[in-house]
């Protein structure tokens, strides 16, 4: 946080005038003898008010810097990886998630989503369980870990029921009998 450019050529610009007004007061000093108990007020008046413009703008980029700070952290990008999912593309997203575990360390989403993708889009019990794998390898906290672990339990037990219950049946279309 720094004094902006602004700010600093309309400080220069109010130097400039107390300049002036401190020559007019050495002259009202001088030749204005019944001024002279006036003019202490005076300078204080202008240097307040000389000092009011950059005091509010420092103030004001503080108090803008509490309420709508400059550098919010982002977060994973999930958008893209979604939206790659919506649109059929799973192994492109399965990638996408796997950036994103990759550069946000502890990111348990990114882990669960893999899992999902890898059990019920692209229907590979291997890379679901290297994704399990990398998973309980990468994520630091032990209860992300335990819920990974469960979810890969639950889609493999979803997955396996879906399997027999999904059976083809193999009739012929064309018999109506």
């Amino acid at each position: 946080m720094g004094i902006s450019n602004g700010v600093i050529q309309q400080y220069r610009v109010n130097l400039l005038v107390v300049a002036v007004l401190f020559l007019f007061a050495a002259f009202f000093h001088l030749f204005v003898p019944f001024l002279r108990p006036a003019l202490p007020l005076l300078l204080l008046i202008v240097a307040a008010l000389v000092a009011a413009p950059v005091l509010a703008s420092v103030m004001g980029e503080w108090l803008a810097a509490q309420f709508y700070p400059s550098s919010v952290e982002a977060g994973p990008p999930y958008s893209l990886a979604e939206a790659r999912r919506q649109q059929g593309a799973y192994e492109e997203a399965y990638h996408t998630y796997a950036d994103i575990a990759r550069n946000f360390p502890g990111e348990f989403e990114a882990h669960a989503a893999m899992l999902e993708l890898a059990t019920e889009n692209l229907n590979d019990p291997h890379l679901a369980e290297r994704t399990l794998a990398v998973g309980l390898k990468d994520l630091p906290d032990h209860s992300d870990r335990q819920r990974l672990h469960r979810l890969f339990g639950a889609l493999m037990s979803e997955r396996s029921r879906n399997k027999t219950a999904e059976a083809p049946l193999h009739m012929d279309p064309l018999d109506l009998n």
